[in-house]
Order: structure tokens, then C-alpha cells, then sequence
């Protein structure tokens, strides 16, 4: 979602989000070792969805095994299942339709070409405003989350 930021913006919002990790972690050569094994990629595009559709393509792998290991999105699958939590899912995308449209476009493209549910993006993308409704036996399963940190699409 960060990709209609300038490319140097979004580069050093990747290496701020790496090494912020790494130096909770205590090891400022991890912090090296993790800014080398950020993907990158040039891509060019004429629009929003291309883009996304292009960078789906590009980590297509690394966007499948994202979601398919994420502990907190079967979850999150269950609480969109519900009438409320539906209700909540259609709300957040609403909002971050109307206020980012781009951004929108993006995540439709990157789900298309990384062939993964745009549902799935969108309730990776809003896990910090999902998760307090999860119930709280599930709010722990923040493997490799940083509590506290993190981003958000509103």
C-alpha cells in the first residue's frame, strides 16, 4: 500500500520498520542482516492497480506465505464471518476507499497478481483495528508481531 510513496520514502519506511524489529531484538548486526534480505524491485506502471498488479506478480510467493502463515488471519476470518464482523469489514474498506482511493486500487492489484483473496489483504492490512475484537484467547497469537507497532490503512 505504501507504493505510490516516492520510492525513497517507502525504501526508508521498510529499513525504519527492519531495524525498529532488529534493535528490539538487541543486535544491531541483525539490523544489517534484515535490511539486506528486504525484496526489492523496480516496477513501472500506468496506474494504482497496475502497480499493485505488478508487485503481485513480482512476491507473489512471498505474499502467499505471508498470509498462509499469519496466525492471527484465521481469526480474523472467523470474526468477517459474523454479521457484526462483516459489517465491520465493509465499514473499514468504505472508509479507505473514500480516503485512498489508490491505495484501494493497489491492494485489488496485488491481490490479482499474487493470485490471493483481496479479503485476506484487506484483513492483514487491518489487523490493529480488528484485533481488539478478537476474542482474547486469539489476541496472543502475535508471532513475529511487535506489540505496539505496526501500521494502519485509516
Amino acid at each position: 500500500l505504501l507504493g505510490a510513496m516516492r520510492p525513497g520514502l517507502l525504501r526508508g519506511c521498510l529499513l525504519a520498520f527492519a531495524a525498529s524489529a532488529m534493535s528490539a531484538l538487541g543486535s544491531s548486526d541483525a539490523v544489517g542482516a534484515a535490511i539486506e534480505l528486504l525484496p526489492q524491485a523496480t516496477v513501472r506502471a500506468s496506474d494504482h492497480f497496475e502497480y499493485g498488479l505488478r508487485v503481485g506478480m513480482t512476491f507473489a510467493p512471498r505474499i502467499q506465505e505471508s498470509l498462509a502463515t499469519y496466525p492471527l488471519l484465521p481469526p480474523m476470518r472467523a470474526l468477517v464471518a459474523t454479521d457484526d464482523g462483516a459489517e465491520m469489514l465493509r465499514t473499514l474498506y468504505a472508509a479507505a476507499s473514500e480516503c485512498y482511493p489508490e491505495y484501494v486500487a493497489e491492494m485489488r492489484g496485488m491481490a490479482q497478481g499474487s493470485a490471493v483473496d483481496l479479503d485476506d489483504l484487506l484483513l492483514l492490512n487491518l489487523r490493529s483495528e480488528l484485533e481488539p475484537f478478537l476474542p482474547p484467547e486469539d489476541r496472543t497469537a502475535r508471532a513475529g508481531d511487535f506489540v505496539g507497532e505496526g501500521c494502519s490503512d485509516i
